[in-house]
C-alpha cells in the first residue's frame, strides 16, 4: 500500500529512511530494509494504527487531542495529567507504559503517598 516518494533521512542506526505515501492518504518515513523485506506494507492503517485515543487514560494521563507527528511519523498526543500538568507523548510511549505522567510521578516517587482508589490505565489501586 506504500509508494516511495523521496529520501527522508539517515537514522542513528545507519539505516536509510524513505518518505512513503500510503494508499489511505497518510505519509510515513520507512526504513529501507523494512520496505524491501515486506515487513512494512502500510502506514499502520492495516493494523489499526489510526485508532483515536482521545479521552483514553494511560496511567495518570488522559489524552485530549492529536498534536501532529514527530519527524519519524509517530503520532503525537496532547495529554492532561491528574496533577494538572500537560504532556505530549507518542502513541507507542503511551501504549507500552513508558510515559504515565507529565513527569510529576518521577518527582514524587521518593515520597510515599496513598494511592488507594487511583486508576492507572485499566488498573485501580485497592490498598497498599
Amino acid at each position: 500500500m506504500l509508494t516511495v516518494e523521496s529520501l527522508s533521512h539517515k537514522g542513528k542506526n545507519g539505516h536509510t529512511y524513505w518518505n512513503c505515501r500510503c494508499d489511505c492518504g497518510d505519509r510515513k518515513a520507512v526504513d529501507r530494509s523494512r520496505l524491501i523485506s515486506g515487513k512494512t506494507t502500510s502506514c499502520g492503517c492495516k493494523r489499526g494504527g489510526k485508532e483515536d485515543f482521545t479521552g483514553r487514560r494511560f496511567g495518570m494521563l488522559v489524552v485530549e487531542s492529536v498534536c501532529g507527528m514527530d519527524k519519524y511519523s509517530h503520532r503525537l498526543w496532547g495529554c492532561r495529567c491528574d496533577c494538572g500538568g500537560r504532556a505530549i507523548a507518542r502513541t507507542g510511549d503511551l501504549t507500552n507504559g513508558r510515559i504515565i505522567s507529565c513527569g510529576c510521578f518521577k518527582k514524587r516517587r521518593g515520597t510515599r503517598k496513598d494511592l488507594t482508589g487511583r486508576r492507572f490505565g485499566m488498573l485501580t489501586v485497592e490498598s497498599e
